[in-house]
This record gives C-alpha cells, structure tokens and sequence, in this order.
C-alpha cells in the first residue's frame, strides 16, 4: 500500500507542557492535533481507493521525507507519521519490524511518500 501524506511537524514541537502553580500539564500541541486529523483524512481515503484495511500482521515500512528545506531533523519526524497511521494503516505501530528512511528536498511539494508492506514469513526466533 502506497501513501502520500502531508509533511509532518517535528516531534520536537509535538508536545507543550504548562504549569499551573507546581503542577506540570503536558498536552498535545493544536498543530500536531491537526496533522493527525489531516493524516486521517488523507490516509483513509487513499487506504479506501486501494482496498487496504489495517493490518495486524507484520510491517516493513519505507518513508521517503521531502523536506521543504535542509533544515530539521529526519528522525524527529517518523513517530509523528507512525502514531498518525495507527488504526488506519496498521493496528498500531509496534508491527513494524522494517524500516527504510530517505530524506529528499523538495521546496515545491512537501511531504511524505510511504510505502507498506506485510511480511509474509514472521521472524520465528
């Protein structure tokens, strides 16, 4: 199953803490909510077209990050799009055995290109 998503926030900026007195409240930044319900969106809609519904089997995963700038970290983006996937391309993101990470630029067209993949024979050991 093939994928297109927007370009995610970093993790980085993913979660905000406040205090309120000597109580720490930690919550999810507004912009990451909205990525996640972008992704949702988008997800479920190219998951739809291709017939694919989440699977619980084993992932190998390949996510192809076109970045706008050279700025940022590629690591500090991947659990933002494996956690946004959750329930819609995988039951949850622990099924990923594989994984292959490219970083690109493209000014023009942010975004995530993603590819999954189930794997048939199951690691035994």
């Amino acid at each position: 199953m093939e994928l297109v998503l927007s370009f995610p926030p970093s993790t980085n900026r993913m979660w905000r803490t406040t205090f309120r007195g000597a109580r720490p409240r930690t919550y999810k930044n507004p912009k990451a909510v909205s990525y996640a319900e972008l992704v949702t969106l988008q997800a479920t809609t190219q998951c739809r077209e291709q017939g694919w519904a989440p699977t619980s089997q084993p992932t190998a995963v390949t996510m192809r990050f076109f970045f706008p700038s050279r700025a940022g970290d590629l690591s500090n983006r991947i659990k933002v799009v494996e956690d946004a996937l959750n329930g819609i391309a995988w039951r949850d993101d622990k099924q990923t055995d594989e994984m292959h990470l490219f970083r690109k630029l493209d000014r023009a067209r942010p975004r995530v290109e993603i590819l999954v993949e189930v794997l048939a024979c199951p690691d035994a050991s």
